[in-house]
């Protein structure tokens, strides 16, 4: 997946989301630093590292609700199938 930065136009590789409870809890608390980050650099003044802050945890915020989206979007045979692969649904064959 690419994605196009707004700051600087550059091109970044990143790996496509997951629904992995991990990789959701992972973001929740690299938010969390973020959001902290941005209200202490903010508490003095406004500059542009104050709007550095605020844009990487919008940046969090976006990933979480990407996570939280494909989470949602899995098939209940999907959850079936990962719990128990060997079940007749979850089989695959070769035709």
């Amino acid at each position: 997946m690419l994605l196009v930065s707004r700051r600087s136009n550059s091109v970044v590789r990143t790996q496509a989301f997951s629904s992995n409870p991990q990789k959701h809890k992972l973001v929740t608390k690299l938010w969390k630093l973020a959001k902290r980050n941005a209200e202490y650099r903010c508490k003095e003044n406004i500059d542009k590292e104050c709007a550095l802050a605020w844009d990487i945890v919008n940046d969090y915020e976006t990933s979480l609700r990407k996570i939280e989206s494909i989470e949602f979007k899995k098939d209940p045979l999907d959850n079936y199938c990962e719990l128990e692969p060997d079940a007749d649904e979850c089989r695959t064959h070769d035709i």
